[in-house]
């Protein structure tokens, strides 16, 4: 009967240490999507599941397993190599668009309810696009969100444009002429104006000829037009599979990606200014504590900081041999020195100055347990708590019962 109570006792301390240690593994292909101070991880290859990150509490990076994470993955579409936008009336929806030959048994577009913490399955009305994958999708105006060509399930790609309007769940084609050639693996910002920059990629999804970096797509989506934007200053390595993102003073950040053509793996930072279109070479003034290389990631602006997540180093493209779990962190709040950080606080302790009559001396309010590591200590109390209120109960049983 005893060896039975520890079998049992040692069966639920397994189980409920798993628990505690609840996080997202490695993944190749995420989406990332900020939505009140949450932030989404849809989807990666290999196991597909989603999660959120709440982004209003602390903590440090170089454990993953302690950060405030929340498991969103039931019902949630089993894909990878998709793209995830914001939409819906209070842009409290995420869309999730593309499918891979893999996947093609899925609808095109998913939907998840932010406020209701719900998945869905889009049937959208129009003539919906053809499945396709490695695409990334733009939000822009009242609930629209646009997608470019990309790399289609049937293998016969296209250069159009779709535009999805997340109010009415309904598909419009584009009907702009001058349409820039098919790419795939690229990456697609809602300017301040509301246009959309096209940046990297590769065209016709060939590993071997990469579209430039010095001359990008710019759609308009007021007059429903093509042009290009021709930038100037130090031109970045043409790539695919990199991150962009926009920060707050208008600049787009590039991280990592893959020129395989000449077997190049990235893990530098490049700068566009999104006022004058001029590229500049991001100063990281610790670059050993960030990835050696990185591409297949996701990349997300919270506050100061950018996120980069996940991906791949393996120099084995197109079939990685590896895919990490790990988030990096890099301090963006000044604009000429960037560096990677691990600790994560959206609204950072102030330092103030008290004056004496003869000396100024600084204070700082005491820095409290960072949240995460509060709700770690907490999951894990109550964990063990709970394990000897059971191993109580059980024995209480086998010795009276």
């Amino acid at each position: 009967m005893y060896y039975f109570i520890i079998c049992i006792f040692s069966f639920l301390l397994t189980a409920i240490l798993a628990v505690t240690g609840l996080a997202p593994g490695p993944r190749l292909w995420p989406a990332a999507v900020l939505v009140n101070n949450k932030l989404y991880i849809i989807g990666g290859l290999p196991n597909n599941d989603s999660f959120y990150l709440d982004v209003s509490k602390n903590f440090n990076v170089s454990d993953v397993a302690s950060m405030p994470w929340t498991d969103i993955s039931t019902g949630a579409p089993r894909k990878d190599s998709i793209s995830a936008c914001i939409g819906g009336m209070n842009n409290d929806s995420i869309f999730v668009i593309g499918n891979k030959p893999s996947a093609s048994f899925q609808p095109l577009v998913s939907q998840f309810d932010t406020t209701k913490q719900v998945w869905s399955n889009v049937t959208a009305g129009g003539a919906p696009p053809v499945d396709r994958y490695y695409i990334s999708c733009a939000s822009f105006g009242k609930g629209l969100i646009a997608i470019f060509s990309g790399a289609y399930v049937t293998g016969n790609d296209n250069n159009d444009l779709w535009l999805f309007n997340s109010l009415s769940l309904s598909w419009i084609k584009s009907n702009a002429t001058t349409a820039p050639a098919a790419r795939s693996g690229y990456r697609a910002i809602t300017l301040p104006d509301d246009n959309i920059l096209y940046i990297g990629g590769s065209y016709n999804f060939s590993i071997t000829s990469l579209t430039p970096m010095n001359i990008l797509p710019l759609y308009n989506t007021k007059n429903d037009s093509w042009s290009n934007i021709t930038t100037s200053g130090q031109t970045p390595p043409s790539r695919m599979f990199f991150s962009a993102v926009l920060t707050p003073n208008k600049r787009i950040l590039i991280f990592g990606g893959v020129n395989d053509a000449s077997l190049s793996y990235y893990n530098d930072l490049w700068i566009l200014d999104v006022s004058t279109y001029q590229w500049s070479a991001g100063n990281i003034t610790n670059p050993s504590l960030g990835p050696s290389n990185l591409y297949d990631h996701t990349a997300a602006v919270v506050g100061n900081y950018m996120f980069v997540c996940f991906g791949t180093n393996s120099q084995n493209y197109p079939t990685p041999t590896n895919s990490s779990s790990k988030i990096y962190l890099l301090d963006i709040s000044k604009n000429d020195s960037y560096q990677w950080v691990t600790d994560f606080s959206l609204y950072p302790q102030t330092t103030t100055t008290t004056t004496a009559t003869t000396t100024s001396t600084p204070t700082s309010t005491p820095t409290p347990l960072s949240t995460s590591s509060q709700s770690a200590a907490s999951k894990i109390n109550t964990s063990l708590y709970l394990i000897i209120g059971i191993f109580i109960e059980a024995l209480f049983l086998a010795t009276f019962g």
